[in-house]
């Protein structure tokens, strides 16, 4: 680089800084030595000495005309330099390494999904988790699913998440009894000032006449189907052999204006076993953009 003494030395490696850089071509620090130029031709400094500014992966996407090589250290956090109007400039984001070696910017996804009681297979858990395996094979998506008396694993999960992608987007997911945890999950993050992009629930557990609220302003968007039908568990029929052996609850909040789907009184005889179905059929499009 013109004007440094490291340029000439041939032991030097991207410019005895080998912490900071990494050069899988050898050749990298040539671009790095250019002058950037501002569209109207006038010099913006080297790019290579420039305090790298911060900027998250959309930004970057935007910016990003010509994306010539990313600079990683080991915890994935990258010098990305871009050709932004004319001039080459750095910011910093988070990346991954593709199957071929190179580089590529990825916006991580968590989808954390909490099904109710009884586990995975009971009433309509196994809806909630075929929901949330559709988006598997979407590139940077991380899914995890827990029940609803496992919710501090699912709270855990979240807090790691974060912390490794603090631009990354968290979608919390919960059903029956999962749902109520998926709101108190939502409230002790609140509490850390952690965000949720969006919190999805079908049929969130409460007696009739009460309701769940969200305390904080860390929950971007809030999607809540639920239904308080007449229960048909009684004696003799267990919660396995009742069709709507529980009700579901509205979701309040004072920080965000929450959706609410309330599925009572419907003549299509929807109930806690079938609402994820009739959720996917009617509001399929709008589930999926709270997802994505």
């Amino acid at each position: 680089m013109p004007g440094s003494s490291q340029a000439y030395n041939p032991y030097s490696y991207v410019m005895n800084n080998p912490l900071s850089y990494t050069d899988p071509t050898g050749y990298f620090i040539e671009d790095l030595s250019t002058k950037s130029h501002s569209s109207d031709g006038g010099q913006s400094g080297e790019a290579g000495q420039n305090k790298p500014e911060e900027c998250n992966t959309s930004c970057i996407d935007k910016k990003a005309r010509l994306i010539t090589q990313s600079l990683c250290n080991s915890g994935g956090k990258c010098t990305v330099i871009v050709k932004d109007n004319g001039a080459y400039k750095k910011y910093t984001a988070n990346i991954s390494t593709n199957q071929s070696g190179g580089s590529e910017i990825t916006q991580k996804s968590l989808i954390v999904a909490i099904t109710g009681g009884g586990g995975h297979k009971s009433g309509a858990g196994p809806d909630l988790l075929n929901l949330a395996k559709q988006y598997k094979d979407n590139e940077g998506v991380n899914i995890q699913t827990f029940e609803w008396d496992d919710s501090k694993a699912a709270r855990i999960a979240i807090i790691n998440f974060r912390k490794d992608n603090p631009e990354g987007r968290v979608v919390l997911m919960g059903y029956s009894l999962g749902g109520r945890a998926a709101v108190n999950i939502a409230n002790k993050l609140g509490k850390k000032d952690i965000p949720i992009d969006s919190l999805i629930t079908f049929d969130a557990y409460s007696y009739i006449g009460n309701s769940h609220k969200l305390r904080y302003n860390n929950v971007k968007q809030a999607l809540n189907f639920y239904q308080q039908n007449p229960t048909d568990r009684s004696w003799g029929i267990s919660p396995a052999g009742a069709s709507n052996p529980y009700p579901g609850s509205v979701i309040n909040s004072k920080h965000i204006n929450i959706i609410n789907r309330n599925y009572t009184s419907d003549l299509r005889g929807i109930n806690h076993i079938n609402i994820i179905d009739y959720a996917i059929r009617d509001y399929g499009v709008q589930i999926n953009d709270y997802i994505k």
